[in-house]
């Protein structure tokens, strides 16, 4: 099997990455996650700072699910902005598969194992695959229902539920899920920041022959 561009075990950013290369060129693109489905489970902060620069991605209307807020401090569910993205990029071309997991052989090949359509030999013209390495700072997310954790970076969603990240784990009965993910020294990666960086990344990917 042969594709264009192959964005392996895809998170948040580089299926952000992938309706950028979709809005800007010609390019196929095969997306495929180790999940059972796109979204879930999912680590990635759901906070941001201005919910207009979702607009840039031309994903609009935004689903219910997606629990956007409408007002200061912003948060939205971004397991679901996640599966959003997923269905636009399936409705404009792009091929996605589930339950895949990728071996690289080389440059350009590799077999692609797991319980799906496709399997075995695969080569590309272009692979991206975004991880976040030890350059970076764990920081921890919790999901609640009420405001008691203390922390500077949270943010309450339109179903009422507050996020809020810090830089050690917390311990509370009002938690109803955690999470962990990755960002800088003194913040998380908000969404502002994973679209900034998959700008970064698209500036590579049009002027370098592969992106790693």
């Amino acid at each position: 099997m042969h594709v264009d561009v192959f964005i392996a075990n895809a998170n948040l950013e580089s299926l952000i990455l992938a309706r950028i290369i979709q809005l800007n060129s010609e390019h196929e693109l095969f997306i495929t996650t180790e999940k059972a489905e796109f979204g879930f489970p999912n680590e990635s902060c759901g906070l941001l700072h201005s919910p207009t620069i979702l607009k840039e991605l031309q994903i609009h209307p935004l689903p219910p699910s997606i629990s956007l807020s409408e007002k200061i401090p912003f948060a939205l569910r971004s397991e679901w902005l996640e599966k959003h993205l997923a269905i636009i990029l399936a409705k404009n071309g792009a091929k996605l598969q589930t339950r895949s997991r990728l071996e690289i052989d080389s440059e350009n090949k590799g077999i692609l194992r797991g319980a799906t359509i496709h399997q075995g030999p695969i080569t590309w013209n272009k692979i991206i695959n975004i991880s976040y390495n030890s350059n970076f700072i764990q920081w921890f997310g919790n999901i609640s229902a009420s405001d008691e954790l203390g922390t500077n970076h949270k943010g309450i969603r339109a179903d009422g539920t507050i996020e809020s990240w810090s830089k050690a784990p917390t311990i509370s009965s009002s938690i109803l899920e955690q999470r962990t993910s990755f960002g800088f020294e003194n913040s998380p990666f908000y969404i502002d920041d994973i679209l900034e960086r998959a700008k970064e990344h698209f500036n590579l990917f049009t002027n370098y022959p592969s992106l790693p």
